[in-house]
């Protein structure tokens, strides 16, 4: 589970795909009742964000940390990140897991440190931090992986390197971090190669990302990593559109001058393919061409008539007094 960067919701999702599909929250109970940690864990996140059952915290808790007393890593991200206290008895066992190469509990004790949660407080702490999580990410656990690569970019507990902390999250989106994706997807992370920069692009524009949306549809226009294809940009500008940002049709629009009528028809069917199929919010709708009435084309006409009358009576006037000029006869002394 883990934050998702650059969102303002405030919301926490599970980090990676959920592990059961498919199933009814009747058959998750049953299969937690007799002790399966993956039924804990998945029952935690829906009641958690909401899915397929009424949100409720206190029975998220419940169910995660009854998965975390299992030994569930995901699990304990999730406790974690929504702030939950932990006992001296918990702090305890997860810094013995840690200790004995847990690499989930060497990330949650890292976060421990970097939260300064459950450990005294003191300025060595981010540094303490840092070993952690880079232990953890060195046995690939994907959310480790991409926290060692923030903190790696902001340069804390580590020296600032760019390059280096894109390398680890890369390497957390290519193992399923969720975060780590859509840092790519957004465009925060560089030194990634263009098919992974395309693959996780797409993957969350058809989630419903927006930034994503606008970036693939920016990849279309330009030909970055794919095929230029205008009918392509316009459709997912279109759905990004369908946003609170403006600016985005604009873009949109900017190209639609540079397509035929052909082509804007088949982007704006496109767009709604997508939406359909993709469950993603309506494009939005096409800007209506300028029409041009009768009283509006002679206006036109007839301010083209008058540039082209005033001009040619200018013409005529400095011609005039250029012939004028020249025909005067300068005296010439004898």
């Amino acid at each position: 589970m883990a934050e998702l960067e650059g969102q303002n919701q405030g919301d926490v999702i599970c980090d990676g795909p959920p592990r059961t599909e498919g199933v009814s929250e009747l058959q998750l109970r049953r299969a937690a009742e007799k002790g399966d940690v993956d039924a804990k864990y998945y029952l935690g996140t829906m009641y958690l964000e909401g899915r397929g059952v009424p949100r409720d915290r206190e029975e998220a808790e419940s169910f995660l940390r009854s998965a975390a007393a299992l030994g569930d890593g995901g699990a304990r991200q999730c406790l974690h990140l929504l702030g939950a206290p932990k006992s001296a008895k918990e702090v305890e066992e997860i810094r013995a897991a840690a200790e004995g190469g847990d690499a989930s509990a060497q990330y949650e004790l890292g976060l421990m440190y970097f939260d300064g949660r459950g450990v005294s407080r003191n300025i060595g702490n981010i540094h303490h931090a840092a070993r952690w999580l880079r232990l953890a990410a060195e046995q690939g656990f994907p959310a480790a992986q991409y926290r060692l690569g923030r903190m790696i970019k902001a340069g804390q507990g580590h020296e600032e390197d760019y390059r280096e902390g894109s390398r680890w999250i890369t390497l957390a989106a290519n193992r399923g971090s969720v975060p780590a994706q859509i840092a790519i997807a957004k465009g925060f992370v560089s030194s990634v190669s263009e098919e992974d920069e395309v693959r996780w692009t797409r993957l969350w524009a058809e989630q419903g990302i927006v930034p994503a949306q606008e970036r693939l549809a920016r990849f279309h226009k330009t030909g970055r990593g794919v095929a230029e294809d205008y009918v392509q940009a316009y459709a997912w500008y279109s759905l990004a559109g369908a946003g609170p940002d403006p600016e985005l049709i604009k873009k949109r629009d900017e190209i639609a001058r540079e397509m035929t009528q052909d082509q804007i028809a088949e982007a704006e069917r496109l767009g709604m393919a997508l939406h359909e199929s993709l469950d993603l919010p309506a494009p939005a709708p096409a800007t209506p061409p300028v029409q041009v009435t009768l009283k509006d084309d002679l206006a036109a006409t007839f301010g083209r008539v008058a540039y082209f009358v005033v001009s040619a009576v200018a013409l005529g006037v400095v011609l005039f007094i250029a012939r004028g000029c020249s025909s005067a006869v300068i005296p010439q002394n004898h």
